[in-house]
């Protein structure tokens, strides 16, 4: 299981790749005001951290998202779920 530094570097790393967003990331940066996603967008960086890291982001995690801290607290939740069994 990866730590919330990891998590958070991965995230950077998705951010860079699948946004071509080439500022610095941290756990304050905001989805849609930092980082400038809208539906298209969110929905590519979705799909490629569940790809990356090998969570499944449920709808209702959803709620609450407004930064990477959140995301990254969301993935870390998703993956302690997966290892449980």
């Amino acid at each position: 299981m990866r730590t919330r530094p990891q998590i958070l570097a991965e995230i950077q790393a998705i951010a860079a790749a699948t946004l071509g967003w080439r500022g610095e990331v941290s756990a304050a940066t905001r989805l849609v005001e930092d980082l400038e996603l809208d539906s298209l967008r969110a929905l590519a960086f979705v799909v490629e951290i569940e790809n990356r890291l090998r969570v499944r982001i449920q709808p209702e995690d959803e709620t609450g998202l407004a930064t990477v801290g959140d995301l990254a607290a969301v993935v870390e939740l998703r993956q302690r779920e997966h290892d449980a069994g």
